[in-house]
């Protein structure tokens, strides 16, 4: 199935801050040879700090809402 407009949009979002972030990993092989190890453990590195922070960020927000709703007296 096709993707639809939105979809090609968003893709060719993700593929600019890609390029930006230097987290192009499925363009591996047109790297230079020796240069390929470490583009890929940067590009790893890179996508796990993402999520961690990504997920810190979230329970900090969640923890914040509980504070919010439940005060202490």
């Amino acid at each position: 199935m096709p993707l639809t407009r939105w979809q090609r949009e968003q893709l060719q979002e993700a593929d600019a801050i890609a390029n930006l972030t230097q987290l192009t990993y499925q363009r591996i092989e047109e790297a230079d040879a020796e240069a390929r190890s470490t583009l890929l453990k940067i590009a790893i590195n890179k996508m796990v700090i993402a999520e961690i922070v990504t997920r810190y960020t979230l329970i900090d927000e969640i923890l914040s809402v509980i504070i919010a709703l439940f005060p202490t007296r």
